[in-house]
């Protein structure tokens, strides 16, 4: 399954925003996902964090980070939550930046996985 995060920073609220959409259409199998439009995907899963809390975790490191970005309602594979928190660390390096999109698909994790016979 295809998922993509819109992760956004917003310095005046002090609140970071995670939110997962799910491809919800049938991708053709040799298909680029950058081919897909904004009504082939559902808004799964939206949260917001408290900025000051996000930037201690990634003062402490990416485990920590992990940690707090997870919750009950949201709990992301490690090798997902790894490119998030790297993305989430990268909107706080760059000032510029006010928010970045991801996308991450269930595939890789398998194939990554996958034993031979």
């Amino acid at each position: 399954m295809l998922h993509r995060f819109l992760i956004s920073l917003d310095a005046k609220d002090k609140s970071l925003t995670i939110k997962e959409f799910t491809v919800i259409t049938k991708i053709p199998k040799d298909s680029d996902f950058t081919a897909l439009k904004e009504e082939d995907f559902l808004l799964t899963h939206e949260g917001a964090y408290n900025a000051d809390t996000i930037k201690k975790s990634i003062s402490v490191g990416q485990d920590a980070l992990i940690a707090e970005i997870r919750t009950t309602n949201f709990f992301p594979t490690t090798p997902c939550s790894m490119m998030i928190a790297e993305a989430v660390t990268g909107l706080y390096d760059n000032t510029d930046s006010q928010s970045v999109e991801i996308y991450y698909d269930d595939k890789t994790m398998l194939a990554e996985n996958a034993v031979s016979p």
